[in-house]
């Protein structure tokens, strides 16, 4: 018997290697790569060493996995590698326009395979266009396509893991033998927003003033808005009325507005250009949102504020989804036993806009918030918190100073920007104190490179918290004595981190809803788990939202 170990892994597969030496005759190719297209697609084609059970040598060739055969086959060259006596048989691999004859070993008495070659094989490089494969790691050796597994190896088709397709682009599996890619892998721009997006960005990107800087990603390339200036006159007035019922709402609003401009992130329009009529102004309402757990007042400017039938959110390419999944980022984040988190400080408003294209983002506001002031034109210079676009631009500014920063940091601290990050929020394991605390120092110079700044640091080993500058600790720990004092609860992304005992922790506090099939519904919902923890506590209220649904109540009326 032989084996197939992938590369990376000392995993292995054994096969039997027998035949009957029969003529064996292909599937048609168009199955996998498309009748007629030009589009380059992916194979699922994986790098493996090849082991014969009589001796110790490795012979490396790629593998190609194909669901459609229901026999494995060795081919010529591999085979003599490794010494294997075997029955050798003639292989008829058909495709839609050539047919040919190849010498094969067979390794087990079934039929059927397709033809598949070195230039099928899938690169690094191939992956760069499709951000949500920015994750997987591709082993690339230099050698042909030498074994076709089919069904007969169940266990190395086998499912482990799925990344999904995006815009229609290819999806990725992973199997015993490592990661495959599978779909297609060049699209034509015009019918896809994501290339589209990223063209206009990785054009207009430069660096000025120790910050990136990004165009807005219109999808027209000559916008043109209508004025709605009477609009953001209409919706301060009503805040005027909320100022004037809630003092410390007014308060908080006008240190926010007064921190945005110390910031330099909005500035006052000129007397001049407030009187521009060219169709590149749009006028950005604002209002007050507080966070649920933080209690923390953050001022949204409403990019999807409809004027006219249009928004400044309808102009703009929203771009791909550059983040991490959150439940692989939680996972990798308890890895290892050593845990360290921090915090990108206003990461949209670290990334800027050009001057042309700011007159966009304007807003209405009082000199210094007194409400019986004159009404003062203001507009945002940086990408902004409510328009669909700026966690691309964030999130691709952020990873090109990763990339941009290669030569000088090694690639561990390269891939922490590109695993380890959800949004603003950096979750990174570790196995020792000493890596864990230059991790934190290297990560910090990483992102000062673009123009980011991150802090808020918390860890659960307390010499790693003693390194951290209390400045730069995490609010809930600056006040605490590292010798005496428990470290608190923290939330990772959404879920309660004990720091302490270094478990994740719910309190769940659901609102009384009608005990209708909606209110069920919204009760469930409101139950964050990404990690399936509480799985089979809420699956018993899944249960009966099935059996409401089976007998078809409505969806207001009251549950049986």
């Amino acid at each position: 018997m032989d084996s197939v170990v992938n590369p990376k892994e000392d995993d292995s597969r054994k096969n039997s290697s027998h035949g009957d030496g029969s003529e064996a005759t292909a599937l048609s190719v168009a199955a996998h790569k498309g009748a007629g297209e030009t589009v380059k697609q992916a194979l699922p084609i994986v790098p493996v060493r090849l082991k014969s059970k009589y001796s110790d040598k490795y012979v490396t060739t790629y593998a190609f996995l194909d669901s459609g055969s229901n026999a494995t086959f060795c081919l010529e060259t591999p085979a003599h590698s490794l010494n294997i006596e075997g029955k050798r048989t003639k292989l008829n691999l058909v495709t839609m326009g050539q047919e040919k004859v190849q010498d094969a070993y067979v390794i087990s008495d079934l039929e059927s395979t397709l033809p598949v070659s070195r230039k099928d094989v899938i690169s690094p490089e191939d992956l760069k266009e499709w951000p949500h494969l920015h994750d997987i790691d591709l082993n690339v050796i230099e050698c042909d396509v030498g074994l076709l597994i089919g069904v007969n190896a169940p266990k190395a088709l086998e499912p482990w893991d799925v990344v999904p397709s995006a815009e229609n682009g290819p999806f990725t599996v992973k199997t015993l033998l490592g990661w495959v890619i599978n779909g297609p892998l060049e699209v034509t721009p015009n019918d896809n927003n994501d290339r589209k997006f990223l063209d206009l960005v990785s054009k207009s990107i430069c660096f000025e003033d120790g910050h990136y800087q990004i165009g807005l990603p219109f999808k027209s390339n000559d916008v043109r808005l209508p004025n709605n200036k009477k609009q953001a006159e209409q919706r301060l007035s009503s805040l005027v009325k909320r100022f004037n019922h809630d003092e410390n709402f007014h308060s908080e609003y006008c240190e926010f507005m007064n921190k945005i401009m110390y910031d330099g992130y909005a500035i006052k329009v000129s007397t001049e250009d407030t009187e521009q009529v060219d169709g590149k102004v749009w006028y950005l309402p604002h209002h007050g949102v507080y966070h649920p757990k933080k209690k923390k007042l953050r001022v949204v400017f409403d990019c999807a504020a409809r004027f006219q039938g249009t928004s400044l959110n309808d102009q703009l390419l929203p771009g791909p989804n550059l983040t991490s999944s959150l439940v692989g980022t939680l996972l990798r984040f308890r890895q290892e036993e050593i845990a360290v988190m921090g915090d990108i400080d206003s990461m949209f408003y670290q990334v800027h806009v050009p001057k042309q294209d700011a007159s966009f983002l304007r807003f209405l506001w009082w000199e210094d918030g007194d409400t019986t002031k004159k009404i003062v034109e203001y507009q945002m210079v940086v990408h902004l918190f409510g328009a669909s676009s700026s966690p691309s631009c964030a999130n691709y500014a952020l990873r090109k100073t990763a990339r941009d920063s290669e030569e000088l940091f090694n690639s561990e601290i390269i891939n922490t920007v590109f695993k380890n990050f959800y949004v603003d929020d950096c979750l990174k394991s570790v196995k020792n104190v000493d890596y864990a605390i230059d991790l934190i120092k290297d990560i910090q110079r990483l992102l000062t490179r673009g123009g980011f700044h991150i802090s808020k640091w918390i860890s659960n080993n307390r010499d790693v918290m003693m390194t951290i500058p209390i400045s730069e600790r995490a609010k809930e720990v600056k006040g605490l004595d590292l010798d005496y004092n428990a470290l608190p609860m923290e939330r990772a992304v959404g879920v309660q981190w004990c720091v302490e005992s270094d478990v994740f922790r719910f309190n769940i506090e659901v609102n009384k809803k009608p005990l209708t099939r909606r209110g069920i519904l919204s009760m469930i919902s409101s139950v964050f788990d990404p990690l399936g923890f509480l799985a089979p506590f809420v699956l018993r209220a899944k249960k009966i939202l099935k059996e409401l649904s089976i007998i078809h109540l409505g969806w207001d009326d009251t549950t049986p």
